[in-house]
C-alpha cells in the first residue's frame, strides 16, 4: 500500500508517469510545446524549416490559426481508399 492514505501502489507510480496533476503546469508545457514547433516549422533562414504532418485539411487550416507558417503536410487528401 502506498503511504498517502492507504491508496494502492499503482496510484504514486501512475502519477508519477503521467506527470505533474496541475492543470496551468500542463498548459505551460503544451504552449511551450507549440511555440518550439512554430519556430521550427518557419520557413526564414537560419530556421530548420521542418514540414509538419497532419491527416486533412481543417488539421491544416487549424495549425495555420496557431501560427504554422511552413511546409504542413496532410496524409489524407480526401481521396478513397481504392487511391
Amino acid at each position: 500500500m502506498s503511504t498517502r492514505e492507504g491508496l494502492p501502489d499503482w496510484v504514486d507510480e501512475r502519477a508519477r508517469k503521467a506527470g505533474p496533476p496541475d492543470r496551468e503546469i500542463r498548459f505551460r508545457a503544451a504552449a511551450r510545446a507549440i511555440a518550439e514547433s512554430i519556430l521550427r516549422n518557419r520557413p526564414t533562414t537560419g530556421s530548420p524549416d521542418c514540414p509538419v504532418m497532419v491527416e486533412g485539411i481543417k488539421d491544416e487550416k487549424a495549425l495555420q490559426v496557431l501560427g504554422f507558417s511552413g511546409t504542413i503536410e496532410k496524409v489524407n487528401r480526401g481521396w478513397d481508399r481504392s487511391r
